[in-house]
C-alpha cells in the first residue's frame, strides 16, 4: 500500500553528487539497526514488542540506479547490473 512507502529523498538537477553512496550511510546505518529490531510500544496492547523493518526496493531511472550501485558507467569493466557482459 502506497501509504507504508517511505520516499528517503530526490536528487536531481546539473549538481548532482559524485559519490552518492556516501549521502547513504547514515541511512544504511540505520537499516542495520532495524533489521535487529527496534523495541516499540504498542498502544493499543499496551506492550512492548520488537519491531523489525527491512529496505526491500529501490527505484529509480537508470542513471539514479547506476548511481546507487556505485557503477562506474557504460564504459566499466561490468557495465550491466544485471549479467556479466
Amino acid at each position: 500500500r502506497l501509504e507504508h512507502l517511505i520516499c528517503l529523498g530526490v536528487i536531481g538537477g546539473p549538481k548532482q553528487p559524485k559519490r552518492l553512496h556516501t549521502f547513504l550511510i547514515p541511512f544504511e546505518e540505520e537499516c542495520v539497526h532495524l533489521a535487529h529490531g527496534v523495541s516499540t510500544y504498542d498502544a493499543l496492547d499496551r506492550s512492548l514488542f520488537l519491531l523489525h523493518a527491512f529496505c526491500i526496493l529501490c527505484l529509480g531511472d537508470i542513471i539514479a540506479i547506476m548511481k546507487l550501485l556505485n557503477m562506474r558507467g557504460v564504459n566499466a569493466l561490468v557495465p550491466c547490473r544485471s549479467c556479466r557482459i
